[in-house]
């Protein structure tokens, strides 16, 4: 939470996943009027990127969450 702001969504299936989809919407939900706003969407837009891409599984769409003790000290 500390990271995207919000409660993280995580997947059904196994606790340690959690849904780009989720983070592209508050990722394109982020105003751009506060620094920390903007923090917020670069935190979104770098996860994303590691899960679809770096670190990416067979359906690009879930990121483990251990990517983001990499964000949380942006």
């Amino acid at each position: 939470m500390a990271v995207f702001g919000r409660e993280s969504v995580l997947s059904g299936n196994s606790k340690s996943y959690i849904k780009l989809g989720w983070v592209r919407r508050i990722r394109d939900a982020e105003p751009l009027d506060t620094e920390e706003s903007i923090r917020r969407y670069v935190r979104c837009q770098i996860f994303c990127m590691l899960g679809s891409t770096l670190f990416a599984d067979k359906l690009t769409a879930y990121a483990h969450a251990k990517y983001l003790l990499l964000l949380h000290d942006f």
